[in-house]
């Protein structure tokens, strides 16, 4: 069966410190320690799991940086962004964007609470109250038959600390 993982993006920039450059949230960029504990999480993941195909990341910066260190891993993977990865976008539109591909290995980058909520829209076909929640880094991986709301059904899911052990 093939895979989804589910990849909050790595540690970024504070929120208020940034805020103060006057810049958008949008462009948020990673930490220096957010890219080297995403290179060591990214390494490990390589070793599990080397058969993502895709990369689907958020229109934002540090999705898009968090993709970027995957792919020194991941060299034959492809990257595509959605808008749908975007924080408060309907979880709804995600699974339409997903329903346009082949079923292949493949990695969503996205944030929190969205990537959350997205769980468990995948496991249960249902919006509701979210019981899961991703820290920075974190990984859910889903094996699947079909792209389908309850049609996945969880593998493991794991805090960053795992892979930086």
């Amino acid at each position: 069966m093939p895979k989804l993982f589910l990849i909050r993006h790595a540690i970024a920039e504070d929120r208020e410190v940034f805020a103060k450059t006057d810049l958008p949230d949008e462009q948020r960029p990673l930490t220096l320690d957010g890219r080297s504990k995403m290179h060591r999480i990214a390494k490990k993941l390589f070793l599990q799991e080397p058969e993502i195909k895709i990369f689907y990341q958020s229109p934002l910066v540090r999705s898009q940086q968090t993709v970027e260190v995957l792919k020194e891993h991941y060299k034959k993977a492809t990257v595509k962004t959605l808008k749908s990865l975007s924080p408060g976008s309907p979880v709804e539109q995600l699974l339409k964007d997903l329903q346009q591909q082949p079923p292949q290995e493949m990695a969503l980058i996205g944030h929190e609470n969205h990537i959350s909520e997205y769980l468990t829209y995948l496991l249960t076909g249902k919006i509701e109250p979210n019981p899961f929640s991703f820290k920075k880094g974190g990984i859910a991986c889903l094996e699947y038959k079909k792209i389908q709301a309850g049609f996945f059904k969880l593998k493991w899911i794991v805090t960053p600390k795992v892979f930086l052990a």
